[in-house]
């Protein structure tokens, strides 16, 4: 009786692992495709970097926003991948 709740206990602890992973590697690619724009996402997401190709937006008085977001999967835990998405925004204000 003991064995078979163990086991599920370390399964859901491997799964909650697998789905913190995957948070921290999308904020991560997020965060830097907000400062590097495509590089660190899929082809489909696209970033509004600051600093990509000859874009070079000057910090003066007036006001910006650079935003980008980025997903990864965890590993499939149960039969099941989930998908993290998140985003990361750099304003002036």
């Amino acid at each position: 009786m003991v064995v078979p709740i163990i086991a599920m206990a370390i399964m859901v602890m491997y799964y909650l692992w697998s789905v913190a992973w995957a948070a921290q590697n999308a904020h991560i690619r997020a965060r830097e495709c907000v400062l590097h724009d495509d590089q660190y996402v899929a082809a489909d997401e696209h970033c509004n970097a600051p600093f990509a190709g000859s874009n070079y937006t000057r910090a003066d008085s007036n006001s910006f926003s650079f935003s980008g977001g980025a997903s990864d999967e965890s590993l499939p835990v149960f039969g099941r991948a989930d998908t993290i998405r998140t985003s990361a925004v750099i304003t002036s204000e």
